[in-house]
């Protein structure tokens, strides 16, 4: 399944646990009906640069967990604005901002560019289907014009941009295509790669790939002043409500074993 150039196409999420409005009520359960993801498997660690897992259960920062010696520290602007996951996941219950400044993400840039590749993972649960903009759970950014990547919620779908020197300043593309998503009761896990070599890029939902395309260019104009933000864009106008569950950045195109094996690990 082709996505448009430049893009990852978007999956359409269900309406199920959701109220007439389209806005959850509640936070994520689990579904007894959907298998889980196989227990005691490792995650990749090729090629991975940061790794957010919300365990700290309290306060105002989200530490990057990739290595001991991993700098990309992330700030919560309002901590009242979110609500902590026991055992890990944060939960962005109204508009708020998870960000790290333009030194500590210059990292992420200065590890990628080189490699022209990169791997976007997240696992989240978004608590409404009407949410637009698209509505920011990650970006590397400036503002919702310049961006070196993002993945975000437009209505029923999710959408993520990466800029190379073949793109607009924001990577932005045309949505075309759709991957169904069936239950909007339990995490989503969504994975986002484009190497260097073809520069082929995919889109995996839960462990299975839903589309794939040809992103021309390289990421040699990626703007090392951009921040790295979750639940919203640094200039807090594309704000995002649900729980994130978790997210890396890998410096590499993971191959399809390897979403699998994060997808069967979890987080």
């Amino acid at each position: 399944m082709k996505f448009a150039r430049y893009s990852i196409l978007a999956f359409l999420l269900g309406l199920v646990a959701c109220n007439v409005s389209g806005v959850r009520t509640d936070p994520a359960d689990s579904n007894p009906n959907q298998p889980d993801p196989l227990d005691g498997v490792n995650r990749v660690t090729r090629g991975l640069q940061s790794l957010f897992l919300f365990q700290e259960g309290r306060g105002a920062l989200v530490n990057d967990t990739a290595t001991p010696t991993s700098t990309t520290l992330l700030q919560i602007k309002n901590p009242d604005a979110v609500s902590w996951v026991p055992g890990g996941g944060i939960n962005i219950t109204s508009p708020t901002l998870l960000f790290a400044t333009e030194l500590a993400a210059a990292p992420i840039g200065t590890s990628c560019m080189p490699n022209n590749a990169i791997t976007l993972e997240a696992w989240v649960t978004p608590w409404s289907v009407v949410q637009e903009g698209p509505a920011r759970i990650v970006t590397y950014s400036k503002d919702n014009n310049e961006a070196n990547f993002m993945i975000g919620q437009q209505g029923q779908k999710i959408e993520a941009r990466l800029r190379t020197s073949s793109t607009e300043p924001e990577g932005k593309a045309t949505l075309t295509e759709e991957a169904t998503f069936e239950d909007i009761l339990n995490p989503v896990h969504v994975v986002y790669t484009r190497n260097g070599l073809d520069d082929k890029a995919y889109l995996y939902v839960n462990g299975q790939q839903a589309g794939e395309d040809e992103v021309p260019g390289d990421l040699s104009n990626w703007d090392m002043g951009y921040q790295l933000a979750f639940g919203n864009e640094p200039s807090e106008n594309r704000p995002w409500r649900g729980t994130i569950h978790l997210v890396a950045i890998y410096c590499q195109a993971l191959v399809p074993t390897e979403v699998f094996q994060n997808y069967s690990a979890r987080y």
